[in-house]
């Protein structure tokens, strides 16, 4: 997908500006975004491995629990599920640090897919169209 940016009005000769053109491939922003939510998922569980679960203790009818298994998701539903990994503190600070690099390529993915369909689709969005 390209955009280009032009002047209003014309110029003439050979002083006339030339414009600003910006290629973006835009699978390439949905492919770092998926290795992005993944990289971050990985990230998390590592953290979580490291400082969040040995450091969890707990007693469940009258056993005693460790790690994983003391999550509040796990004490309620009696299973746990992947956002455990960046539910506790430290792993919530840390993988938010980490999570804009999804975040972001997604949102850019979406905004230039979004801004291809305004152009190609000028019927559905004919409203849209006439804002630009």
């Amino acid at each position: 997908m390209s955009y280009q940016a032009v002047p209003l009005g014309t110029a003439d000769g050979s002083k006339a500006p030339k414009p600003t053109i910006l290629t973006i491939q835009v699978e390439k922003l949905r492919l770092i975004s998926y290795f992005g939510f993944w990289g971050f998922v990985a990230f998390s569980v590592i953290v979580s491995k490291i400082t969040v679960f040995p450091y969890m203790s707990c007693v469940i009818d009258g056993v005693d629990k460790f790690g994983a298994d003391c999550t509040d998701l796990k004490r309620v539903f009696g299973f746990n599920n992947i956002c455990i990994n960046w539910d506790y503190a430290p792993s919530v600070q840390l993988t938010g640090m980490v999570y804009p690099i999804f975040e972001y390529s997604f949102l850019l993915y979406i905004s230039w897919t979004t801004a291809k369909l305004r152009t190609t689709c000028s019927t559905v969005f004919s409203p849209l169209r006439r804002l630009n």
